[in-house]
């Protein structure tokens, strides 16, 4: 026998179908074997009914009918003797279960020895969650629990504190335990002087006693369709009998003011220092990616710790969004270092010696014919002064950071006894800083490259000389990291590829990704006008990622009669800078009133358009390695997405999900098909149902997460052993 359960029901008409019928299902889809014991503690509404009925259809259910309410203990006590199961679980009427749970509970109790007792994570019907886990109590701490309960759950479970990782805890409500058939024989039955509360607290603190451990598993989730008998301020039979088995409690365990502590056996969190030039208010195509993981640590027992640059010593051009910085942030260690524009620096230094002004790059002298002396003398200038702008910009712009971040790395290492270094990049120089602070501080490190480094298509190139030394750094950080993580399975294969004297499992891939915090609302968004199509493009474009041709595509069908403000908006949201996009592009090309710029927005704001578009625009030429972080945002928005890029690592995800269509940025042909082909599903009614994406598990923050950990944990077996 597998698992054992025991049910209590008290006129839990109401909740009684919900809670069975969720349990049988569920049951049958983990392919356990069970026994159910449900005692009825006297019920005078339809509960009795509704169990005779499940009698007859389940020969497992074994029914206790009490002529009157008993209590919780004794009536509960009558189930568990009777309970063969190598896993009891003690269930309230009220739950449902809506996911699967008892495997994910059971390998918690068997992943650790001395754990003995595990509760999932709890919410309440609307999706809040409700506050399951506490410490033991004191007197003073009951009195807040009992007046400001419902602001602590909102407060703690807003800000996530400790609501997302597994961890010990002093207690858990009884309304869903799962434990080992041998906390029966060595804790014993539950305490039958309380009636009503707080036994539970009273079993879990014998349960420590005994040298077990509670523990709170998150992984594993339920519905509370709680009856709250005994909450608030009024004064009514279950508040006496709850006032009088806390006062028995007090009594039973001699404390009042402090509470028992029993040191735990599972590991405490772990400690990572995680290098990340772009983190709040710090904006960039990198920032999200750092929040999914940091926001998921604290579930896996590791705890991040930030280091990162002063927002005031950012590059001049990285955006700043203050409003990014919210109150979940601030539960993080953060650690901030200076930096200074070496750059900058020269420039200032040589303005002191030749009385010019300082300019924000050096001056450029114009070159002349190169088959005149003064051509040749100037174009030698030039190389100069490009190989000593490239000498500054060594590995990126924002290296005058490196040698601040090191200082205050080695010494955050040393205070908060960081097991290892992860630097993420671009820029660059946060692999340098990993690089320094993994051989000074004595640490393993791991690199996420979101992006190729020198093997970049948007890298510029640069002197010969210079080039093999940037060559040489990324070698020096690839051969010194324990794992290279590429973000795209073509980046995977190009490192294997560059790397052949490095062990190939080295190399690992774990995708961008979504979170599906921002997106699990019951809110709809919809567009403001659904009487035309709208296509939208939320993020920067610069460089190659212009969206010239199709800018011509529209004009012309614009021109052709096929395109109008009344049936077609394209949106294009963000930072812009390419000249092939612009009011007066758009003036130009009669096409102002039916394509849109708007400046960048906050990334709730960006959430909220991507969801409120018709069809997703993705701009990626020339980039077969990458893939866009906003692509896998677009697919959690289940969305469809028009795809302008080359054949590579976009094209095949976009291909592979079969989320939308693609074409090549200078495909005009293409473009207008898919124009067409849109505007079309769109007037029928069909566009929702012409791309359908059936798992996005795969790119949710939770499994990435995972998957990093699972190397920290590796690295750390390593190291230690």
């Amino acid at each position: 026998m597998d698992v054992s359960f025991v049910i209590l029901t008290w006129n839990s008409e109401s909740y009684l179908e919900k809670c069975f019928d969720s349990l049988i299902s569920h049951l049958a889809t983990e392919h356990l074997d069970y026994e159910i014991f449900i005692i009825d503690n006297g019920s005078t509404d339809k509960t009795v009914d509704l169990l005779k009925n499940y009698q007859q259809q389940y020969p497992k259910l074994e029914v206790i009918y009490l002529p009157d309410n008993i209590g919780t203990t004794r009536s509960r006590n009558m189930g568990l003797k009777k309970c063969c199961g190598d896993y009891v679980c003690i269930m309230d009427s009220d739950v449902e279960i809506k996911t699967p749970v008892f495997k994910t509970l059971i390998e918690t109790l068997e992943s650790v020895k001395n754990i003995g007792l595990v509760a999932p994570k709890i919410f309440y019907p609307s999706g809040k969650w409700q506050k399951s886990i506490d410490q033991f109590p004191t007197l003073l701490h009951k009195l807040k629990r009992f007046l400001f309960l419902r602001k602590i759950e909102e407060k703690e479970g807003e800000l996530e504190i400790d609501v997302d990782r597994e961890k010990p805890v002093d207690y858990a409500i009884s309304a869903f335990w799962l434990f080992k058939k041998e906390i029966l024989e060595k804790v014993g039955l539950l305490d039958k002087n309380f009636f009503y509360a707080p036994e539970d607290v009273d079993y879990c603190l014998r349960v420590w006693q005994a040298g077990y451990e509670v523990v709170y598993q998150p992984e594993a989730e339920v519905v509370h369709h709680t009856q709250e008998i005994s909450r608030g301020l009024k004064i009514n039979k279950a508040k006496k009998e709850h006032l009088k088995g806390l006062a028995y409690f007090f009594k039973k365990h001699g404390f009042l003011f402090r509470r028992p502590f029993f040191s735990s056996a599972v590991n405490p969190d772990r400690k990572v220092l995680f290098v990340a030039y772009q983190f709040p208010p710090i904006a960039g195509p990198a920032t999200q990616r750092h929040l999914r993981f940091v926001t998921r640590l604290k579930a896996f027992n590791w705890s991040p710790v930030i280091l990162t640059v002063k927002p005031e010593n950012a590059a001049d051009y990285v955006p700043i969004d203050y409003s990014s910085v919210t109150d979940q942030l601030h539960a993080f260690t953060q650690v901030r270092a200076g930096a200074f524009n070496p750059l900058d620096f020269l420039l200032r230094f040589k303005a002191r010696f030749t009385n010019r002004p300082v300019s924000g790059a050096p001056n450029v002298l114009p070159v002349v014919a190169s088959g005149s002396s003064t051509g040749i003398v100037s174009s030698r200038k030039q190389v100069i002064k490009d190989f000593i702008t490239d000498l500054f910009r060594i590995p990126d712009m924002m290296n005058g950071w490196i040698p601040f971040a090191v200082v205050k790395g080695l010494m955050t290492l040393r205070k908060h006894q960081c097991k290892l270094v992860y630097a993420s990049g671009g820029p660059w120089s946060s692999f340098l800083v990993g690089y320094c602070l993994s051989v000074l501080g004595r640490r393993p490190l791991i690199c996420d490259f979101r992006d190729p480094w020198v093997r970049n298509p948007y890298h510029k190139k640069k002197a010969a000389l210079i080039e093999r030394l940037e060559t040489y750094l990324e070698r020096l950080v690839v051969h010194r990291a324990f794992f290279v993580i590429a973000n795209t399975e073509r980046l995977l294969i190009d490192f294997r590829k560059h790397y052949k004297k490095e062990p190939a499992e080295k190399f690992v891939h774990i995708s961008n990704g979504y979170d599906e915090r921002l997106f699990n609302t019951d809110k709809e968004e919809h567009g403001i006008d659904k009487s035309r199509l709208t296509v939208r493009h939320v993020g920067s474009l610069y460089g190659p990622r212009t969206p010239v041709t199709l800018l011509q595509v529209l004009s012309q069908m614009k021109k052709d009669n096929f395109l109008s403000s009344d049936n077609f908006c394209l949106e294009f949201v963000g930072r812009v800078d390419t000249d092939s996009l612009s009011e007066k592009i758009l003036t130009d090309l009669d096409i102002a009133d039916i394509v849109t710029i708007t400046p960048p927005v906050s990334h709730t704001e960006a959430i909220r358009l991507i969801k409120s578009a018709d069809v997703l625009l993705i701009v990626q030429p020339d980039t077969d390695l990458q893939i866009p972080g906003k692509l896998f945002e677009y697919m959690a928005a289940r969305k469809t997405v028009f795809a302008l890029a080359c054949p590579g690592a976009t094209a095949e995800l976009i291909e592979q999900e079969g989320i939308g269509l693609i074409a090549e940025m200078n495909d005009r042909q293409k473009i207008g098909e898919g124009i067409r082909f849109f505007l079309s599903t769109f007037k029928s009614g069909e566009l929702d149902s012409a791309f359908k994406i059936d798992n996005l598990s795969n790119y949710e923050s939770r499994f990435l997460t995972k998957k990093l950990v699972n190397l920290f944990n590796q690295v750390l077996n390593v190291n230690d052993g």
